[in-house]
């Protein structure tokens, strides 16, 4: 039966001592001796008075939490992207507004097909050589409405740019948060790290004095083991909220964060009024459409009348006979309302009723969403104040007390290791419920802003 040996119980390994000046005495040349003496001695000094050896990289700036949404927004391409479609509505708008282009004509009357090809174009009184010009002439009301029509998109556009303005924001506040968490996380178990060091010192002195077997020298070995592989799941998962957090605000996830924002300062008293959802840039969007169905309901009222047209036309003819203007008036005939323009009428007011529907609908459920992020943050704080007050002392003070009667023999090392387990879940589960509690501060406050921020 062989017995792994623990240091200072068996035998000592021999006592060696070895120095940088004694070794470079032996093999470096005595000149080159003092300059390399010098430049170390050097090296110490400025190090102590903190001075730079090098040209040392200054540390990236911390990312602050409104910072982060900041710089999403000068980062994202789909702000850009919505503040380019109302300028081309905002274009369209101008060009609705204005007539037709007229259509020229150019064209051959009346040729006779018969009698050969000699003198085609002046044996007859009929035939010219003609040139004119259409002009269709819709009235000002339509081209009133299809103008309309284009500035309800623009406004749409910036409405709907607001409101991903906003989902940027709340999605760059939750990866910010996230992050935060998972750095907490790592830092935690990087302590009890430490903590578990305190432990394994503890099992070998028992160990070495008799008061406990090997065997409780390796459970107090495995513990630090343990920990090692919670944290490379830790690493991971920091590593994968930094890559959500790079796709919002770029290079600047990698670098270290700011001082978590203060998550109770926002405190609607008596929950969110319904009211309060009237600057929800969602509903906004919701009712631009809703505006934006109307309008296109007024441009198909309009459509159902005719527009005139009017034909000026110049006739060159055969040197024998005069030449001739003519002059006409032509107007499409509805003669079929009920089943074209009317129907296109009915198909626009039932597009303004889903979209008035769906607004409603949309209303409802965000009403709902923030009643449910309220009560979630609210009991989010009430469970942070519990651990914080109660929880946490309670746990810190098992844990202690359970390594320092196991240090003067009248605890097991298995009461040390449970209290120590409990104690690192205990502040894993506070990190938890401190990052749901601040997500849900982030829906609420990039939904509706804080009163300061409002004023």
């Amino acid at each position: 039966m062989s017995v792994v040996p623990i240091s200072g119980r068996d035998h000592e390994a021999p006592h060696r001592t070895w120095s940088f000046e004694s070794s470079m005495r032996r093999t470096v040349h005595p000149f080159l001796r003092m300059r390399l003496t010098f430049a170390v001695h050097l090296s110490v000094l400025l190090g102590l008075v903190g001075l730079p050896i090098g040209a040392g990289a200054q540390a990236p700036p911390a990312l602050g939490f409104e910072d982060a949404m900041a710089r999403a927004e000068a980062h994202s391409r789909a702000l850009p992207a919505q503040q380019a479609a109302a300028r081309a509505a905002r274009e369209r708008a101008v060009a609705a507004g204005q007539r037709p282009d007229p259509v020229w004509r150019i064209g051959l009357d009346n040729v006779p097909v018969e009698g050969g090809t000699e003198h085609l174009l002046t044996r007859e009184s009929g035939t010219a050589r003609s040139i004119g010009v259409v002009q269709a002439l819709p009235d000002a009301a339509k081209r009133a409405a299809r103008s309309r029509r284009f500035e309800q998109d623009e406004k749409l556009a910036l409405v709907d740019r607001e409101a991903r303005r906003a989902d940027l924001r709340r999605e760059t506040a939750l990866a910010w948060f996230a992050v935060d968490a998972e750095q907490k996380r790592l830092a935690l178990i990087d302590a009890q790290r430490v903590d578990a060091a305190l432990v394994v010192q503890a099992a070998e002195s028992a160990y070495r004095t008799g008061r406990s077997g090997q065997a409780e020298v390796f459970i107090a070995r495995a513990l630090p083991a343990r920990l090692d592989d919670q944290r490379l799941d830790a690493q991971a998962r920091l590593d994968t909220a930094r890559s959500a957090l790079r796709r919002w605000v770029g290079p600047a996830a990698d670098g270290p964060l700011g001082t978590a924002p203060s998550i109770s300062r926002y405190a609607p008293e008596g929950g969110i009024p319904a009211q309060a959802l009237a600057g929800d840039p969602q509903l906004l969007s919701a009712v631009a459409r809703e505006h934006n169905a109307r309008a296109m309901v007024d441009v198909a009222r309009e459509e159902r009348r005719a527009d005139w047209s009017v034909d000026l036309r110049f006739q060159q003819r055969g040197p024998r006979f005069d030449n001739m203007v003519t002059f006409g008036l032509s107007m499409p005939l509805r003669w079929d309302l009920a089943n074209r323009q009317d129907r296109e009428v009915a198909a626009r007011q039932a597009e303004v009723e889903q979209a008035e529907a769906e607004t409603e609908e949309l209303r409802r459920r965000r009403m709902a969403d923030v009643e449910r992020w309220t009560h979630r943050w609210r009991a989010g704080l009430a469970r942070l104040a519990g651990v914080d007050g109660v929880q946490l002392p309670l746990a810190a003070a098992r844990a202690d007390a359970a390594l320092a009667a196991y240090r003067a023999g009248g605890g097991s090392l298995e009461a040390v290791l449970v209290a120590r387990q409990a104690d690192l879940a205990l502040r894993l589960e506070r990190v938890q419920i401190e990052s749901d509690t601040a997500s849900d501060w982030a829906r609420l406050i990039t939904l509706i802003p804080p009163p300061e921020a409002a004023r």
